[in-house]
């Protein structure tokens, strides 16, 4: 647990200093501060080069279910013009995700690229993996005379 932070204490310290640090800069929704929720955020396709969810899906298996990961991880590869990362891939019981396989193969079989890449990040037994999801190709297709 403690290759990131030196003790209990110093890992609760940077966590609050986080937190007070996200408290000074908040001033209420406005340009970079968008409310939005899952699994219909306000942005056009392709809005984000890259798109982060940390600690959220996989996390609450008794607040979101399957039907409801999919509609997540759908709505992020739809905003990122690039890559969706997720992690960690474990609930709050340290158990991975039953359907976390299922998922990559629909995602796989709707165009997205997807893999399982260890992170050096360890603070919690278990989540030592993200799921990275090459987003769709939104590229425009060549414009020119049809052969």
């Amino acid at each position: 647990m403690f290759e990131w932070f030196a003790d209990a204490d110093d890992h609760a310290a940077r966590r609050l200093a986080s937190l007070e640090a996200f408290a000074a800069d908040f001033h209420g929704p406005d340009a970079r501060y968008v409310p939005a929720r899952l699994p219909e955020l306000p942005f056009a396709d392709g809005t984000f080069e890259l798109v982060l969810s940390g600690h959220l899906l996989f996390t609450y298996p008794d607040h979101m279910d399957e039907a409801a990961h999919l509609a997540a991880l759908r709505e992020l590869v739809r905003v990122s013009r690039r890559q969706v990362r997720v992690f960690p891939l474990v609930d709050t019981t340290l158990t991975p995700s039953p359907y976390l396989d299922r998922l990559r193969r629909v995602l796989e079989s709707e165009g997205a690229t997807t893999a399982l890449r260890r992170v050096p990040y360890h603070f919690q037994r278990g989540a030592e993996t993200m799921l990275t999801i090459d987003a769709l190709d939104r590229r425009p297709a060549p414009v020119g005379p049809a052969k």
